[in-house]
């Protein structure tokens, strides 16, 4: 039970800067940014950027921040948040 338990991730996640409440990202979005995103609607995973732009990207539209630091360790916090957000809203 021990080795089972030693490869779980963490019940919890400790961020290195701060990261916007839950509660604030799933409010609902103005009604401009609703008729935007019927208009023109998310990029798709095909557009020509590397994976980590394509990240910051879908971060902004989310408006979930990505800190600056020399490594991948604030988008990888970012898009932890991200799935987060997404499994509490497909929960609810």
């Amino acid at each position: 039970m021990t080795e089972l338990h030693k490869g779980r991730p963490p019940a919890t996640v400790n961020y290195t800067k701060q990261m916007p409440d839950f509660d604030l990202l799933m409010e609902e979005w103005p009604p401009a940014m609703e008729w935007a995103l019927k208009e023109y609607s998310f990029p798709t995973p095909d557009i020509a950027m590397s994976t980590i732009d394509y990240a910051s990207v879908m971060l902004s539209i989310l408006g979930i921040p990505r800190h600056k630091n020399s490594n991948n360790k604030p988008v990888i916090e970012a898009l932890h948040v991200m799935l987060t957000l997404y499994s509490d809203f497909r929960e609810n």
